[in-house]
């Protein structure tokens, strides 16, 4: 995806412009809940992916949320667990995979 300035500069220029000084930071308008991930490191790590690319954290899941990144193996036989409301609200759900991903191919991957 990239910002609504590129259409406008590759219109007044007449050219298709290189999208890559215009692309959105792959995370820009998600709230991103973690959950369940193992060690602590890679909690960490997915936390600072996400603000890095322009998402909003969130320690606590709420129907604000936008992803839930988990390992769903982990956390889906908890009922009470972040996964089980992620599902009720239908919230993506989401893997440290495809966070790393999404980083790789320059923007969000689709989510399921």
């Amino acid at each position: 995806m990239v910002k609504s300035s590129w259409i406008i500069d590759c219109y007044r220029k007449g050219v298709r412009l290189p999208d890559s000084d215009y692309r959105l930071p792959a995370f820009k308008g998600l709230r991103v809940c973690i959950s369940g991930l193992e060690p602590l490191e890679a909690r960490e790590k997915a936390r600072e992916i996400v603000e890095k690319y322009e998402g909003v954290f969130s320690s606590d899941l709420t129907m604000q949320c936008t992803h839930l990144v988990c390992d769903p193996q982990k956390v889906a036989t908890n009922l009470q667990s972040k996964y089980h409301w992620a599902n009720l609200w239908n919230i993506h759900i989401v893997t440290f995979e495809w966070l790393s991903e999404s980083i790789r191919i320059g923007g969000m991957q689709n989510s399921f």
